[in-house]
């Protein structure tokens, strides 16, 4: 929720008279989180220090001025209901904004529920809060009442649901003389307070078998994709190998891993683990080359040729003799002709 300049310098105003005391100021106002407004008071030591101003509430905001004054007007003048309020204008999309204007524009004035909640209203809060279908503020602000009177009930009544079910698996038990113990009928107030604890217990219990079954099939999921994805890594380094022995092979017939020589499968596993980013580990027993014929290999490959200074003589020496073969077969073609 946004917050204006006004109502951030009246929270922290509250906040520094009840000496930095978050729960009497968000009392009193309704707002915002203590976490905000601990934020809000080094926000504002911060301005006292460094003599600039913050920024905060000055951004664009979805409704004006004139909108905010209308709507709190209207809420003051046609009987003093959020929800007439927000049916009749249009606006603004939710109570607490709305609550949020009238505090700040008509403080004292919002009305609140006063006297006792019926306790069907009460049974319908707790429930959309269990079910997830509400916050505990936003229930809260249906009714007229603070988030922790619902907060309240709802532990009321899942306790009130435990101590149902402990009474009557007793009552169901075996008594020490062997028969079963007589059950004593409740008063009717108790009996619907039972029934209405026992019902959100029962919605509880199938909303947790519900997410429970949820949880498994994504794990489900997880594991099938995480399979699919381990064949896919698989088969794309098994492509590769096949790839890089056709390469050194040649495209025949017979080209296969397992008629490379130990070099040229130490050159095809490197090519592999740089190109696909996998370990050379995993590619040694597809291509059938230990562990440690691979690292001597690599070494060898490594070492400089230890005949590398024969290789200028013997290229002269050839040059040589094809230079003199073409002298010589030159000489028998002239005599030849004559």
């Amino acid at each position: 929720m946004t917050y204006s300049r006004q109502q951030w310098d009246r929270a922290v105003g509250l906040y520094i008279r009840y000496e930095c005391c978050a729960a009497d100021a968000i009392h009193e106002l309704g707002y915002p989180s203590k976490e905000a407004l601990r934020m809000w008071y080094r926000e504002r030591l911060e301005e006292e220090r460094a003599g600039v101003l913050s920024r905060r509430g000055e951004r664009q905001r979805r409704y004006s001025e004139e909108q905010k004054c209308a709507a709190v007007d209207h809420y003051l003048e046609c009987g003093r209901r959020l929800s007439r309020t927000m049916r009749m204008l249009g606006y603004p999309k939710s109570k607490e904004l709305l609550m949020a204007w009238i505090d700040e524009l008509a403080p004292g004035r919002r009305r609140l529920r006063h006297g006792p909640v019926p306790e069907e209203l009460k049974r319908k809060a707790v429930v959309a809060v269990a079910s997830g279908r509400l916050k505990s503020h936003e229930a809260a602000a249906e009714l007229g009442v603070q988030a922790a009177v619902v907060r309240e009930w709802k532990r009321q009544m899942l306790a009130g649901s435990k101590e149902t079910h402990v009474t009557r698996e007793r009552r169901e038990r075996p008594g020490d003389g062997g028969g079963a113990r007589p059950v004593v009928p409740d008063a009717p107030a108790v009996a619907a307070g039972s029934r209405d604890a026992a019902g959100l217990a029962d919605a509880l219990a199938s909303m947790e078998k519900r997410l429970a079954r949820m949880q498994a099939r994504l794990d489900e999921l997880d594991a099938d994709v995480e399979r699919q994805r381990r064949e896919k890594r698989e088969l794309d380094v098994e492509i590769a190998i096949r790839r890089g022995a056709l390469e050194l092979l040649g495209k025949e017939p017979g080209a296969d891993p397992e008629n490379l020589t130990n070099r040229e499968k130490t050159i095809l596993v490197k090519q592999i683990s740089e190109a696909q980013r996998v370990s050379v580990k995993s590619l040694l027993p597809a291509v059938g080359l230990a562990h440690s014929t691979y690292h001597y290999r690599l070494n060898a490959m490594r070492r400089p040729d230890r005949d590398a200074w024969l290789l200028p003589l013997v290229e002269g020496r050839s040059r040589t003799a094809r230079s003199a073969t073409a002298t010589s077969a030159c000489t028998w073609n002239c005599r030849a002709w004559g």
